[in-house]
């Protein structure tokens, strides 16, 4: 199916004054702004065959409602720009004292369980593990 005919019948159906605006999906803070000042909106989905599901492509909202949401973002981009880097280093201060209660949370669940050394023997890492089981499709 040709996208274009699909977005054009997905207009017929939010038919009104300046509901032309497709916004794809992927831009959080503008697709909530967006979403808050336009009165009338619609979520553009496609099915997907190979999920056998729909996925979302964006939204659909008016003209107007885009204009205010793309401004109120470009004048609050370098605010959240830093929040973004200042909760980064937060989450990087935060991680040794998380992944010592998630090793000792294993380690009382498994007494068992290597807890360091070299090679095979290594012991826990949390990170690593996860990253293991996310390649064999787990995760």
């Amino acid at each position: 199916m040709d996208s274009s005919r699909e977005r054009a019948r997905a207009l017929s159906y939010v038919r009104g004054p300046g509901a032309s605006g497709f916004l794809p999906s992927g831009n959080t803070a503008l697709t909530r702004r967006a979403t808050k000042y336009s009165p009338l909106r619609a979520v553009v989905v496609q099915w997907a065959r190979a999920r056998n599901r729909y996925e979302r492509q964006g939204i659909l909202v008016t003209a107007e409602a885009l204009r205010c949401a793309e401004e109120e973002c470009l004048a609050d981009a370098d605010v959240r720009e830093r929040r973004r880097l200042r909760d980064a280093e937060r989450r990087d201060a935060q991680e040794p004292a998380y992944r010592a209660a998630v090793n000792e949370a294993i380690r009382a669940q498994f007494p068992a369980c290597p807890t360091g050394g070299s090679g095979a023997n290594r012991g826990l890492d949390v990170r690593e593990a996860f990253r293991k089981s996310r390649a064999l499709g787990r995760g």
